[in-house]
């Protein structure tokens, strides 16, 4: 029998929820095939970086699969800008990022107000496609009465590839905490690495945060297979409508799944769980982008933007690319384990330009930091989650005193944010980190993550065998 340990005092106290002006959530589009997957013509593709090594630990193996993202979509398409060359901090460039930003803006800010800024959405003749890697146990356990697996699902933050969870995701699974799990899966949104690539032209100058959000919701839905014994293509098949519907309204039937969501994915995963709560057993927050209207504003964060556009994405090597980018201090507060990985996987050979570039360019890490209106959705409906999902919130320090990195609003706002569902949640400060928890402590994440899985599901998802 695994025993949990005691719940320790949350780090921020009941904090009560200040007035605010709603933003009235738009209500979802429904998830349908895609179209063109019903053709015989229709081109599935390959994975776009080489096999990884299928052994992650001595009792997990590692394999990456590709699944079509929704359909139809909400984001408007709209042509990608072009970054201007990197040519180091010339005024010139300067000049042209900051025209560049405030034309991106301006975009933004008519899609806000309901303009019409485009004939179509993304993805209406091509399809979008979401890679994910996932990590199963060899050897699988009976659990508990219901025999369930426990699958944990991981959400990344803007900018950052799915094996920038890697190194928090070994230590979890060799803790005690591992022997609970049986399968997990880290999610790659439609920019980002892998997914990037396979996306490359097909998604354009602005992307609603509601995306990814019915991305991970179609797969949970209608793709994540019944249980986690069996090996799976590259490729996974659509399950049928009956699953779906069945789905919706109870939940997943061989599977206790939690979600840890980081910064931009916490929000989305946040829109998932109100949406369809039946699939949600416990949701843990890692300082979400879920911000109070009456302090929101469509581009929060200009300087975010500006940065994304101005960034290096290109090197001769990965070499080079590590030693440069360990110099910088953004990352060189990083777990070395984690820059690593960033820059291993996070990259990819440039046909264009030679050398190695980021997989996610900094103009579609731009396109993300400009629309956050779903942060301030989630925020309301994170008010209205059903009580049955236990919320975890991961805060970083709240004593580091930096108010840029220090989460999103500081500790005041964290605090409100921790407390917005009053039932069923607790919360807790990462010591030494700021807003990239996932990258700067991973060991500490995921220690207080195996904390909360064997308080949770140490006695009823204890092993048989």
């Amino acid at each position: 029998m695994i025993l949990p340990p005691p719940p320790p005092p949350n780090a921020y106290p009941y904090t009560p929820t200040p007035t605010f002006v709603p933003v009235h959530p738009r209500p979802w589009l429904s998830l349908l095939p895609h179209p063109a997957l019903s053709s015989k013509s229709t081109i599935f593709p390959q994975l776009p970086s080489p096999p990884r090594d299928p052994t992650f630990t001595d009792e997990f193996t590692l394999t990456t699969h590709v699944v079509p993202g929704a359909y139809p979509r909400v984001s408007p398409d709209v042509p990608l800008p072009t970054s201007p060359p990197f040519t180091g901090n010339s005024a010139e460039r300067k000049g042209r990022v900051k025209e560049l930003t405030m034309e991106m803006i301006g975009l933004q800010a008519r899609h806000e107000r309901g303009e019409q800024v485009a004939q179509g959405t993304q993805g209406e003749k091509d399809v979008v496609w979401c890679v994910i890697n996932r990590f199963r146990r060899k050897r699988l356990v009976r659990r508990g009465k219901e025999g369930k697996s426990l699958t944990l699902f991981l959400a990344h933050a803007n900018g950052f590839p799915k094996e920038t969870w890697e190194v928090a995701l070994r230590a979890l699974l060799t803790s005690p905490a591992g022997e609970l799990i049986d399968e997990v899966w880290a999610w790659e949104a439609a920019q980002h690495g892998d997914s990037g690539l396979l996306n490359d032209g097909v998604l354009g100058g602005l992307f609603d945060w509601a995306d990814n959000a019915r991305d991970m919701a179609q797969f949970f839905l209608s793709y994540l297979p019944d249980g986690a014994d069996a090996e799976l293509s590259t490729h996974l098949p659509r399950l049928s409508e009956q699953v779906t519907r069945s789905r919706k309204e109870s939940g997943l039937s061989r599977r206790t799944l939690v979600v840890a969501g980081h910064s931009f994915g916490g929000a989305t995963s946040t829109l998932v769980a109100k949406e369809f709560p039946a699939l949600f057993d416990a949701l843990i927050l890692i300082d979400p982008v879920i911000i109070q209207n009456t302090k929101f504003n469509p581009v929060f964060n200009t300087g975010t933007v500006t940065g994304a556009i101005s960034r290096r994405t290109n090197w001769p090597t990965r070499e080079e690319a590590h030693k440069l980018l360990k110099q910088s201090p953004f990352f060189s507060i990083w777990h070395p384990d984690v820059l690593a990985a960033y820059v291993e996987y996070g990259t990819a050979p440039s046909a264009k330009e030679g050398g190695v570039s980021l997989k996610m360019s900094g103009m579609h890490e731009a396109v993300l930091f400009l629309n956050v209106r779903v942060a301030a959705e989630a925020w309301e409906q994170l008010r209205e989650l059903d009580e049955r999902i236990e919320l975890r919130f991961v805060a970083p320090d709240k004593d580091r005193g930096e108010v840029t990195s220090n989460g999103l609003g500081g500790p005041e706002a964290f605090a409100v944010r921790a407390w917005l569902r009053l039932a069923n949640a607790s919360n807790v400060d990462i010591k030494g980190a700021g807003h990239l928890i996932v990258q700067e402590r991973p060991l500490e994440l995921a220690e207080d993550m195996a904390g909360f899985l064997l308080r949770r599901y140490g006695t009823s998802h204890k092993a048989l065998l």
